[in-house]
């Protein structure tokens, strides 16, 4: 029988190969490092339930399910809704960062900065690589001034826009 760290790093290992990343970045959109995320792997380190979410958004998790794994349950996928809401927001904050800083470098800085991560994890949020969590785009929002709801209407609209031109692609 497994020990409750143990059933995790099984039920995370699994979840990582299906979204297709490696540990790093995993750590990365959690916000840990990849020498953290092994320590709570291992067991040697429990997490915060700050950190336990960041790892769900991380796994595309629902709320909890690092805990229901630890307590010997299963994780649950979010639903794919909220994964395509969160990538447009991701884009329009993006967005708004890019067009409140010009400079690419400063845009780096910024961003590593507000969201407490090291450079490299900022560009790969920057550029795509790596998925903003919803509790980082909320902070970037909240530290530009941006209203979230106003935010989150637009990447709302955009997904719309998105699903009418891919009917219209289809229709063709």
């Amino acid at each position: 029988m497994s020990t409750p760290f143990e059933h995790l790093d099984e039920r995370m290992n699994a979840r990582r190969l299906d979204l297709g990343r490696n540990w790093r970045q995993i750590a990365d959109a959690a916000g840990v490092s990849a020498e953290a995320l092994r320590a709570i792997r291992r067991g040697k380190y429990q997490p915060s339930e700050l950190t336990q979410r960041k790892m769900e958004d991380a796994l595309q998790w629902a709320p909890g399910s690092v805990a229901a794994v630890l307590a010997g349950g299963e994780p649950a996928a979010t639903n794919r809704g909220r994964r395509s809401t969160d990538t447009s927001l991701a884009a329009a904050i993006g967005a708004e960062v890019r067009a409140a800083i010009g400079n690419e470098r400063v845009q780096v800085n910024y961003v590593a900065r507000v969201l407490q991560i090291d450079r490299d994890a900022a560009r790969d949020r920057l550029e795509g690589r790596v998925p903003f969590s919803h509790p980082e785009l909320v902070n970037i929002a909240e530290d530009l001034g941006i209203n979230h709801d106003e935010l989150k209407a637009t990447a709302e609209r955009a997904i719309g826009e998105q699903a009418t031109a891919g009917a219209n692609e289809q229709a063709k």
